[in-house]
């Protein structure tokens, strides 16, 4: 439901990325389906993914990495909530840095940003807060939390840190 956090959560090898990555349609099943009840051009206005080893485009700027949804895509993104999640985020500094100069943790944070810059009603996150120190987990739980409470997103997610298990609203275990 809208709001939602979903946490799904295993051992290592329990296939929680790989059920992550056959929700979003980033791999196809080999020998079963999964059936969608939403047109796929639709899909990336309504679904983000942020997963823990994002795809970027490491020459490009984290800027242009946030903002090519909307030239490739065309997906309109709110400036306004663009420049408070950077700085929200504290990687306002970096706007001009080319990714592949960038630590695991901002790139994290990238990757988190690029997933919620257009408002979208799901956002599907892999190992959120895996690559930040306890001050930028916490302030990641916290704007989880508040997010989905206050802009009625869904957030879905794979984590092993047992601090999520409080905010989630459903929990699945492998």
């Amino acid at each position: 439901m809208r709001g939602d956090i979903l946490l799904i959560t295993g051992p290592s090898g329990a296939w929680k990325t790989t059920l992550l990555s056959l929700i979003w349609g980033l791999i196809l099943p080999q020998s079963w389906n999964i059936l969608y009840h939403l047109d796929m051009s639709l899909r990336d206005r309504l679904f983000w993914y942020a997963f823990i080893d994002g795809p970027f485009f490491e020459n490009l700027s984290m800027k242009e990495n946030i903002l090519f949804l909307e030239n490739f895509l065309s997906i309109q993104i709110d400036r306004e909530y663009y420049q408070y999640l950077i700085q929200y985020f504290e990687i306002d500094t970096l706007e001009d840095t080319r990714v592949i100069s960038l630590s695991s943790g901002q790139r994290e944070r990238v990757n988190f940003v690029r997933a919620l810059v257009h408002h979208p009603s799901v956002v599907i996150l892999d190992e959120p807060g895996a690559n930040l120190d306890n001050r930028l987990f916490l302030k990641l739980y916290n704007f989880i939390e508040k997010h989905s409470e206050d802009r009625d997103t869904t957030f879905a997610m794979v984590s092993h840190d047992p601090r999520f298990a409080s905010v989630a609203t459903k929990h699945i275990e492998l």
